[in-house]
């Protein structure tokens, strides 16, 4: 529901006046708003979205990189030790 016309500040005051002089309880809220005319609108009846699908596990990814890293890394140590001059 979307906000209606809202009534002035005046009338509201001119309201609550006319109920504190008439000494009665305070009416429902529905009441209110219907002696104010101040109402809800309508939503416009808008089509739902399709729902969207879960983003794929990023843990597989980054296991497969940090294979690929560790491979990488294994051959240049193979291939360069630490202690060979070149």
């Amino acid at each position: 529901m979307e906000p209606g016309p809202h009534p002035s500040k005046e009338e509201v005051r001119a309201w609550m006046v006319r109920r504190c002089r008439a000494h009665l309880p305070p009416p429902a809220p529905d009441e209110i708003r219907r002696e104010l005319g101040w109402h809800l609108l309508p939503a416009p009846d808008v089509p739902a979205l399709p729902p969207v699908p879960p983003p794929p596990p990023q843990v597989p990814l980054l296991l497969a990189e940090m294979a690929a890293l560790t491979a990488v890394i294994w051959c240049a140590l193979t291939l360069y030790p630490a202690g060979r001059q070149r």
